[in-house]
This record gives C-alpha cells, sequence and structure tokens, in this order.
C-alpha cells in the first residue's frame, strides 16, 4: 500500500479539493474521493479558523468509512470535545473564554445546525490520536514513545475512551500530559522575564520545541519549532532538560505529523526520517501532502501542494 499524508486543513475545503483532484484522487459514483493505488492520511486539525469546517469534516470522514482514508484526532478536535463537553462540575471541559468562542466561531458558523455538529463530534470520539505500522508512524504533533504507553496503557488502544475524557484536562496527571505532548506538542518554560507573541497575538512565555533534535547548544530561538520575529531575549542558551525525552532516533522509522505552521516557498523534511506536513493553509500558506512509497530516507521532492 502507498501513502499520501496530509498537513492540516482547517476549514479549507477548497484548498483540500484542488491538492486531491492535483494528485489524481477521483470521486466515485456515490460522490467519495478515492485513490485506484493510495490511501490518504489526515493527521488531524480539520475544523477552525477557514470557513468550511463541514465540508471538510464530510469529505475526509466519508473517504474514512469507505476504507479510503485514515484521519487521526488533531487538538483542534480534541478541543471541540471538551468545549461541548461538560465536567461533573456543570462545567465545560474547554471553558467558554473570549479567545476559545473566538477560535471556535467559524466551526460554529460552518456547521449551522446542532444535528450536523453532534454528528462530527461523534465521529471526532472516533479518532485514533496516531498510527503506526511496518513502515512509518503518524501523530498530530509529537511521537513520543512514552507518553503513547501512558496514553495505550490507559486507554488500551489509540483510541480515546470517553469516559476519561474530564481526567485528561487535569494538569498534571499522566494523561494529561501524555494528550498534551501526542496533540500539542513539548514544550518547555522561557527564562524569568522572557515572553514573546505568538501568530495570534497572544503573551507566551512557553516555547514548542523540536522535538526531534537535541537541544544541547541551541539557543531557544533556534530550539522553537516557529517564532514569528527574532526576538533577541530567545538567543540565550536553552537549559537543557534532561527529562524532555527528545532527539528523535535516526534509526527509527519515519514518522510524520502536522500542528506547526511551518512556512516556506518549498516544503522540506526535519531529518531523513522526520517529515512535519503542516504548511499554513490557515494563515495563507499552503495545503501539503507527502507521498509516502515506503522509503526508509524521506525525499524534498515528494511533497505536494
Amino acid at each position: 500500500m502507498k501513502y499520501d499524508i496530509f498537513g492540516d486543513i482547517h476549514g479549507h475545503f477548497y484548498d483540500l479539493l484542488a491538492l486531491l483532484n492535483k494528485m489524481d484522487y477521483q470521486k466515485s459514483l456515490k460522490g467519495s474521493y478515492y485513490h485506484q493505488e493510495r490511501q490518504a492520511i489526515f493527521v488531524g486539525d480539520y475544523i477552525d479558523r477557514g470557513q468550511y469546517s463541514k465540508e471538510v469534516v464530510q469529505l475526509v470522514r466519508d473517504m474514512c468509512e469507505n476504507g479510503k482514508a485514515i484521519a487521526l484526532m488533531g487538538n483542534h478536535e480534541y478541543n471541540a470535545l471538551c468545549y461541548h463537553t461538560k465536567g461533573i462540575s456543570g462545567e465545560y471541559l474547554r471553558p467558554r473564554t473570549n479567545q476559545n468562542i473566538k477560535q471556535h466561531s467559524a466551526t460554529l458558523q460552518s456547521f449551522g445546525t446542532d444535528t450536523i455538529l453532534k454528528e462530527s463530534l461523534e465521529w471526532f470520539k472516533q479518532l485514533p490520536l496516531y498510527y503506526e505500522n511496518d513502515y512509518f508512524r503518524v501523530v498530530h504533533a509529537c511521537w513520543d514513545s512514552e507518553k503513547i504507553e501512558v496514553f495505550k496503557k490507559k486507554m488500551g488502544g489509540n483510541l480515546f475512551k470517553m469516559e476519561f475524557l474530564e481526567s485528561s484536562t487535569v494538569k498534571g496527571t499522566d494523561l494529561f500530559e501524555a494528550v498534551e505532548t501526542l496533540l500539542k506538542g513539548k514544550e518547555i518554560d522561557l527564562p524569568k522575564g522572557v515572553s514573546f507573541l505568538d501568530k495570534d497575538s497572544h503573551e507566551r512565555k512557553r516555547i514548542r520545541v523540536k522535538w526531534w533534535e537535541n537541544p544541547e547548544g541551541k539557543n531557544y530561538l533556534d530550539y522553537a519549532v516557529k517564532v514569528e520575529k527574532e526576538y533577541e531575549m530567545l538567543k540565550t542558551p536553552v537549559a537543557y532538560n534532561l527529562d524532555l525525552n527528545v532527539n528523535y532516533c535516526p534509526k527509527d522509522k519515519p514518522v510524520f505529523f502536522g500542528h506547526y505552521w511551518l512556512d516556506g516557498v518549498i516544503p522540506s523534511i526535519q531529518k531523513p526520517n522526520v517529515c512535519c506536513v503542516d504548511y499554513s493553509v490557515a494563515q495563507s500558506g499552503k495545503l501539503v501532502a507527502y507521498r509516502f512509497d515506503g522509503e526508509k530516507k524521506l525525499d524534498d521532492g515528494k511533497f505536494c501542494w
């Protein structure tokens, strides 16, 4: 089996259609997209930001239900489940703050009716947090074998058991750390008094890090996945954290992920066995996919956009 790994879509339905057509996917008589020789894998984040979350979810879900795709859960699907689920206290698991309401508003407008939204939320519950076969691995944000074992032990596999949804939101627990890592990546604290503004102008005192690299000898700016500006205060050496579980092993099978809002005219791999497929389609970037044919050493020439 040959695979195409698609990056974060974020409600950009027409970008998805254009890329599927460019990659020779066809539409069946029943209206489902498929490829005669390949299977699609989607890394998550189908909703929010763009105007057509409903259409994206319906297309991807249809491909999955017809055996033509595998769809993973992204942090935005997880957030949506928490946003619409109340805990034992009667409060929503994702607080209805102005920031959270704003982030989810495009999705709510796209779905329109409660019935369609509820059906989609039920589908989100069935999405695995990671995928692995003999040749490669896929996760939304970070492949951390220890965190995967924590999740697998609690859930019995790669699917969320909804009875643990509330406990996954409790900071400081092993399950919270596992879900945060797999869906949102690894973060480290910045030195005291140091912060920066992210793409949404929110102040950050932590950075998402390049977990596939060793931080030794790097400064915070180099080790951050993406910072909008070259803040001078971030050019201090990283305080190396022995508990970070870093540096994806060069001998491990290729791993694919999204999440990190990369930019660049031409997509490129991070390491010979590490590939991010998120190139900021929701921020005037591009929707990207990688065509994987079983190679152990990944190739920049196999990106499509």
